[in-house]
């Protein structure tokens, strides 16, 4: 058994090359019009870095001439309108999602790094192909269902938040008119008449009288 672990492990690393090298290449477009000069400098361009070990074996080029083929020509508005881009003119170079409208010396670098991005991503997506055979949808008319539910609780809950809150509210205005109504006004209590004190005069002493006698 271990004789023919070590005979497995050997066959993967010495296929593993090959397996990685066998990866798709991506598909680079230009939607070009004959008799175009830059869409020929941008052709001259690819013609040259096909030459470049590092960059052949990332992509495949497919031109379509869209001045004299009205289909080409529709496909070329289709795909712009997939990926919300406006083209007034060729070449119109597609890599995956990313575009280029027009070509010059300063998009060389630009078009290199979208190649080799496009080649190193898992979820590369062939627009062009899916807009020909009708199955592309625009990331920005997906709506995820998960983040879109998450929202929709989020706003329920804080409906339902509002309507308690305003029904606790409205209770408490209740409670409190029916308090107001119930509680009933103390009669005030009644002053004491303070009642004047009796004054007393003290009356003078009675003069002494005294009767005088005649002597005889």
């Amino acid at each position: 058994m271990k004789k023919l672990s070590y005979l497995l492990v050997a066959a993967i690393i010495l296929l593993f090359p090959f397996v990685a090298s066998a990866k798709d290449k991506v598909n680079v477009y230009i939607f070009r019009g004959e008799g175009c000069p830059h869409c020929e400098e941008a052709l001259e361009f690819f013609d040259n870095l096909s030459n470049d070990d590092e960059y052949k074996d990332l992509y495949k080029l497919v031109t379509y001439e869209v001045w004299y083929d009205e289909n080409n020509s529709k496909l070329m508005s289709d795909v712009a309108d997939a990926l919300g881009d406006q083209v007034s003119g060729v070449p119109y170079i597609v890599i995956g999602t990313k575009t280029f409208a027009g070509y010059a010396a300063a998009y060389d670098d630009k078009i290199k790094d979208a190649i080799k991005t496009a080649y190193e991503d898992d979820e590369y997506k062939d627009v062009v192909k899916q807009v020909k055979g009708g199955k592309y949808t625009p990331e920005k008319y997906k709506f995820p269902i998960v983040p879109v539910a998450i929202v929709a609780g989020v706003v329920v809950l804080a409906v339902i938040g509002m309507v308690i809150f305003t029904s606790e509210k409205d209770d408490e205005v209740e409670v409190k008119e029916v308090k107001k109504e119930v509680v009933k006004e103390e009669p005030k209590k009644e002053e004491k008449k303070a009642t004047p004190k009796k004054t007393t005069s003290k009356k003078a002493p009675a003069k002494k009288t005294t009767k005088k006698t005649n002597k005889k």
